[in-house]
């Protein structure tokens, strides 16, 4: 199989800006509503797992981070608890908007539904709500002056702010991603891992195409004329989110800029997400050099196998990890069933909270969602789904 080290790179760039232009988005739409699902759960006891399932969908750790810690200061149910764990599947949510928007829309809505009735059968169970609001709780929660972060205005002349060469490395860069969105360079391809690519028996019956079996799978990959179009679907929603970051990037004031966007987003996580789908990408590609995907695939206790690696991937209170998990979904190797149940049992970054804070429930949570994300995975395997 021939290794086109230009068009496996361009993949991983493109799949890293996007993510991150799509966390800077949220980051300002985090700050400017920041607090105000917080003020609900307090004025509205009766929908904090409505609210709680709600703040977990919130792209990212902060929602869990937020859950987690009003769980930890007893102002929160475990009801409340479950619900946004179950719904919160980390920075995977990032890419998941950004590569397969429409199968996330569908994701979003199992895990809520699956959040809501779980939420409240375990409060059910438990038969009491030890929610306690103490006064001095209350400072935990505090947010800087909203004005201070959002605020449009520029007060004096930025360009001699001491974040202004990054802003402007910045805004060249979304440039240049612009530009080579445009121009083809930069595309994205469902099919990462081009070994991977799976055709069933009448794909197969294509003229210049070979089989020895009823479902085969070639290790090689087509390209058609259209894999690298500017104007696909996908790559249009890529530049509408490069257009919002361009003018988010050129409006927002220095504080908001340096702490948010620069501080909290590009240094903390743009070279922790390159190095995460490079190498996870590239494992894919080796991989597919010598596991017999057919079998994997079309038989099911390699689904089995692939069911069980997922789950037992979701158990760490990590992000990176799952990422492969999406991949093989995109690539066809597992079913949509997998992806969900190792939705339903990871949390990205809160488990570490949890652990650290509460170490006893962090391991009741994960218990109470393996048995749901195994059983979940089980009827996909049988329904086909």
């Amino acid at each position: 199989m021939k290794f086109d080290f230009f068009d496996f790179f361009s993949q991983v760039l493109m799949i890293t800006f996007v993510v991150i232009m799509l966390m800077m988005l949220i980051e300002f739409l985090n700050v400017k509503t920041r607090g105000k699902l917080l003020a609900l759960m307090k004025k509205h006891p009766g929908a904090q797992i409505w609210i709680g399932a709600l703040l977990g969908l919130i792209p990212g750790c902060i929602g869990i981070f937020a859950v987690v810690s009003l769980y930890t200061h007893r102002l929160v149910t475990f009801g409340v608890l479950l619900a946004a764990a179950v719904t919160s599947f980390g920075d995977e949510a990032f890419f998941m908007i950004s590569l397969i928007p429409k199968q996330t829309f569908i994701l979003v809505l199992v895990l809520f539904g699956i959040a809501i009735i779980t939420g409240y059968i375990a409060d059910w169970l438990s038969r009491k709500r030890n929610v306690i609001q103490p006064a001095e709780q209350d400072d935990a929660f505090k947010i800087h002056p909203y004005d201070h972060c959002t605020t449009h205005a520029h007060k004096g002349k930025y360009i001699f702010a001491k974040g202004f060469m990054y802003r402007i490395l910045t805004i060249v860069a979304i440039g240049l991603f612009i530009i080579g969105t445009l121009t083809g360079y930069l595309s994205h391809n469902h099919v990462i891992a081009d070994n991977f690519s799976i055709h069933t028996h009448a794909e197969s019956c294509q003229p210049n195409q070979t089989t020895t079996d009823h479902n085969h799978i070639h290790h090689t990959h087509v390209h058609s004329e259209n894999d690298h179009s500017p104007f696909t679907g996908e790559n249009l929603v890529f530049l509408i989110v490069a257009f919002f970051t361009f003018i988010l990037l050129l409006t927002v004031n220095n504080h908001f800029f340096e702490e948010h966007l620069w501080n909290h987003v590009i240094r903390r996580h743009f070279l922790k997400i390159f190095i995460w789908v490079f190498a996870i990408t590239l494992f894919i590609k080796i991989a597919g050099l010598f596991v017999d995907v057919e079998v994997l695939f079309y038989q099911r206790w390699g689904k089995m196998i692939l069911l069980l690696f997922a789950l037992l991937i979701a158990l760490l209170p990590e992000s990176g990890p799952n990422l492969i998990v999406l991949f093989l979904f995109m690539d066809g190797v597992i079913p949509f069933s997998t992806l969900i149940a190792n939705s339903v049992l990871q949390e990205g970054h809160g488990g570490l909270l949890l652990i650290a804070e509460k170490s006893k429930d962090f391991f009741k949570l994960k218990l109470i969602k393996f048995v749901i994300a195994l059983l979940i995975g089980l009827l996909g395997l049988y329904f086909g789904f």
